[in-house]
């Protein structure tokens, strides 16, 4: 049986880092959920026909053009992000790990902006809270928030 060095794990793949990826497969999850419903149609887990869910998901705020819905956009965010935080450990050449954070700024910049955005116009325009819709962007608001906090110290 081959010796696992517990430091040299930690080293790589420190307890943010883990968090980050959490946070993001989650968000990542939740958004390909909410994509496949709209694709294939018919009621989310838990949200009955005229729940607020289906309010928000059906509202013309959910969809680009009634064509791509906004979770779908999402997905591509969510999957960029996960793909960047592969290579931001301290094993990465300066360039590489500096250009990941660098996407991982941006990609968090969107992500809080979009979950700001949605969120007021679930509140004052569609007045309704879809389930889905805010656990997905109260994480967003948490992987933003860490990405944040971390990219300070490696930029």
């Amino acid at each position: 049986m081959a010796y696992v060095d517990s430091s040299r794990i930690q080293k790589y793949w420190p307890w943010w880092r883990l968090v980050m990826v959490g946070l993001n497969v989650l968000a990542l999850a939740l958004s390909i959920i909410m994509s496949w419903h709209y694709l294939k149609g018919g009621l989310l887990a838990g949200c009955g026909t005229g729940s607020p869910c289906e309010q928000v998901l059906s509202s013309r705020w959910s969809t680009i053009a009634g064509i791509l819905p906004v979770s779908g956009l999402a997905v591509g965010v969510y999957l960029a992000m996960l793909v960047a935080s592969f290579f931001i450990g301290p094993s990465e050449e300066i360039s590489i790990s500096r250009l990941a954070w660098s996407m991982l700024l941006i990609l968090a910049g969107s992500i809080a902006g979009s979950a700001i955005w949605f969120t007021v116009l679930q509140k004052w325009i569609i007045g309704d809270f879809c389930f889905y819709c805010m656990t997905t962007h109260i994480t967003g608001l948490l992987l933003a928030s860490l990405v944040f906090w971390r990219a300070i110290k490696y930029l």
